[in-house]
């Protein structure tokens, strides 16, 4: 890759790449790409004093409001799907899934006129770069990247098997406390790679675009509509642990038809008087626990789903 008027450069990288390293980079004055949410330069980048180490980079810039504590959130959720990756290759014959794992540093210097003369010759353009903003550096792969999964959970009509299978072993595998959706990468080398995947999770601890469990319940309704069969051995609920459920969760279609010919009454909340309406607003939310879906199940050993009240026989295909 040629690059020319590498007058940008950053501090050494705050977090860690997969090999432990930290990383700094120098990049080029003009973005490659734009976009409302981001730019994107290309750039060199080195570990240490050492510039053996020399890598292509991508340099990304998100929104100017997103602090550095919000992207460390953020790359901690890319690095658990990275570690969720390697289980789930253990798993595949064929097709590997190898996600990017960015490195979250600080601008050091900013190429001198940059934002003037820039934003004058590209009217759309108004991302202003300070010297402290908070940046991503990702190893730069060549390629058309394909949006597989956009971040609501939607996938493309050309998203491949594995990358299905892939996003299912995702919640299966960390008993459903996460999801990830914003799967984009290109196919290469008899192998998938993924850039800037979002983590949907219970706690919500993986920054602004963690949308906790209603960004885990979107996925669901949205993702499931294109399973192959590849992922139904991820679909069973048995050991998946989730919050504590209102009683109003129905695991039968039987019990939601009594219930809708009023065979069956759902109490009425209770009522509070305006002190004691202030106390339960101030309270802590019920803190999660450790049970699995399958200790609150019905005798008949059938499980249901928190996102829908559809009865789940063998496995539930949603």
């Amino acid at each position: 890759m040629e690059l020319n008027k590498l007058e940008n450069q950053t501090l050494p990288s705050i977090t860690s790449s997969a090999d432990g390293r930290k990383w700094w980079a120098n990049f080029e004055f003009y973005p490659d790409v734009v976009t409302n949410r981001k730019s994107i330069f290309r750039g060199l980048m080195y570990s240490g004093e050492n510039y053996y180490s020399q890598t292509e980079c991508a340099v990304k810039f998100g929104e100017p409001d997103v602090n550095e504590e919000e992207l460390i959130k953020y790359v901690e959720g890319i690095r658990e799907i990275h570690r969720l990756a390697g289980l789930f290759n253990a798993t595949q014959k064929g097709v590997k899934i190898t996600v990017l794992l960015p490195c979250v540093a600080v601008m050091d210097k900013v190429a001198p006129f940059y934002n003037r003369v820039f934003r004058m010759m590209q009217k759309n353009y108004t991302r202003i770069i300070a010297d402290d903003d908070c940046i991503l550096l990702e190893e730069w792969v060549q390629g058309h990247y394909v949006p597989f999964v956009d971040p609501e959970g939607n996938p493309n009509s050309v998203c491949p098997d594995v990358v299905h299978q892939f996003a299912h072993f995702c919640h299966h595998e960390t008993k459903g406390q996460l999801v990830v959706t914003n799967l984009q990468g290109i196919e290469k080398d008899n192998g998938i790679i993924l850039s800037s995947p979002v983590v949907h999770s219970v706690e919500r601890k993986y920054g602004q675009r963690d949308k906790g469990m209603t960004g885990m319940a979107t996925f669901f309704e949205r993702f499931n509509n294109a399973c192959s069969e590849g992922c139904k051995q991820y679909l069973s609920n048995k050991d998946i642990a989730y919050p504590s459920y209102p009683p109003s969760v129905h695991s039968t279609e039987k019990e939601a038809q009594l219930i809708a010919n009023n065979t069956i009454k759902i109490s009425e909340p209770p009522s509070y008087s305006a002190s004691e309406a202030q106390n339960v607003q101030n309270s802590p939310p019920p803190p999660y626990d450790e049970t699995p879906a399958s200790s609150i199940s019905p005798p008949n050993q059938t499980y249901f789903h928190p996102f829908n009240t559809r009865t789940n026989k063998e496995i539930q295909i949603i």
